[in-house]
């Protein structure tokens, strides 16, 4: 067999070994799919399943391998491409390829001020999960009419704010913090603020995109039903959703 036969069939199965571990449809059923798949193929990458150069097999074989439409398949490797994890080439020999440098993170050997780490959404995440969950569920026990307009109003700006990041981001901070002040519990809402202030800073290394935030408003909107039916259970497991949601989200796109 000639070498560049050889080269060729080596690349195939490995294309088809990579397929058969990372895109299975195993756990790809149920709530956050865009979410769970940004997730699933950014954390490959990151975690050197898939190395630099490595491509990808082709959405309609990666939808019906996850057992998810090509669509979502699609909206995930846009944002992985628009994060500088991949890169589409076109014509002969092109695809979806594995950037040769993925983003990092910055580190005080290049003259970052702050360092981050996965570490740190995690603990984020924990803290989201413990204090946002028990919050909403509080809330939904005593909210107000009012309180009810003014978070559907918060909601309604964001949906009009869904190409700009940083006016939607004050719009969203504003709406948990406003979730939070239903409680009527001073400890409550100071500890929402500062989950907000740590969680704007990782996102700020996030690349902006359309489809994610109309994905969380939409889950900032069945929250809202949840807390107006006065249902704590359901306002729980909808925050619990959301937070999940993003947490995926972030996993997947955040730098090495």
């Amino acid at each position: 067999m000639a070498k560049s036969a050889q080269k060729k069939t080596v690349g195939e199965n490995r294309e088809v070994e990579l397929a058969r571990t990372l895109f299975s449809k195993e756990g790809q059923s149920g709530k956050n799919l865009f979410e769970r798949t940004v997730e699933r193929l950014g954390s490959a990458i990151k975690h050197g399943i898939v190395a630099p150069g490595d491509r990808l097999p082709p959405e309609r074989e990666l939808a019906t391998m996850m057992g998810i439409s090509r669509t979502t398949v699609r909206s995930a490797i846009q944002i992985l491409v628009e994060g500088g994890f991949l890169v589409s080439r076109r014509g002969r020999g092109g695809g979806t390829f594995v950037a040769d440098e993925p983003p990092s993170w910055p580190t005080a050997e290049n003259g970052a001020s702050e360092v981050r780490s996965e570490r740190e959404i995690q603990l984020v995440m924990e803290k989201r999960r413990v204090i946002e969950c028990g919050v909403a569920e509080l809330a939904a026990e005593s909210r107000t009419d009012d309180d009810l307009r003014e978070l559907r109003a918060l909601v309604g700006e964001m949906a009009e704010l869904i190409d700009d990041f940083q006016a939607f981001r004050a719009r969203d901070t504003r709406f948990h913090l406003k979730i939070a002040q239903i409680t009527d519990n001073p400890d409550l809402v100071r500890l929402s603020g500062d989950i907000q202030d740590s969680l704007g800073k990782l996102l700020a290394y996030l690349p902006p995109s359309r489809e994610a935030l109309i994905r969380s408003n939409q889950q900032h909107a069945e929250i809202v039903a949840a807390i107006a039916k006065a249902d704590g259970t359901q306002a729980r497991r909808t925050m619990r959703e959301h937070v999940g949601a993003t947490r995926h989200f972030m996993q997947g796109l955040l730098p090495v």
